[in-house]
């Protein structure tokens, strides 16, 4: 394995060196993984996103967060199916209004309320 950065590393698998590399160049690049973790879910920083700016496209969010533009789009669905979030077509944008009054759903967590979460990480 080369590394070329903290995040990215070349990945060369003896078959696909000895079948591809010649042809195409380098095999595939993967992410490094860093076993690194975060106290919140990647739900909750979709919407955390998402209220401080509606008007994000789910590529940025991807970007943003480090996932995938599908698994963005996987998730906005999730939010939308628990009614945390709507999306409304604004011309060629989507916008997402968030319910802040619903309450989160871990019962350690419940008496909380999404505005009251969105209120604890908002920057200063």
């Amino acid at each position: 394995m080369y590394v070329i950065s903290r995040n990215v590393a070349f990945v060369f698998e003896k078959t696909c060196y000895n079948q591809h590399l010649k042809t195409f160049g380098l095999a595939f690049i993967v992410q490094k993984s860093e076993n690194k973790w975060t106290f919140l879910s990647n739900h909750s920083h979709v919407l955390l996103l998402l209220a401080q700016n509606s008007a994000l496209t789910l590529r940025e969010v991807a970007q943003d967060i480090g996932i995938t533009e599908r698994a963005v789009q996987g998730i906005v669905a999730d939010l939308a199916e628990a009614g945390y979030l709507v999306k409304h077509r604004q011309g060629r944008q989507n916008h997402y209004q968030i319910y802040t009054e619903r309450h989160l759903r871990h019962p350690i967590e419940s008496h909380c309320t999404i505005g009251d979460l969105i209120q604890m990480i908002r920057p200063a």
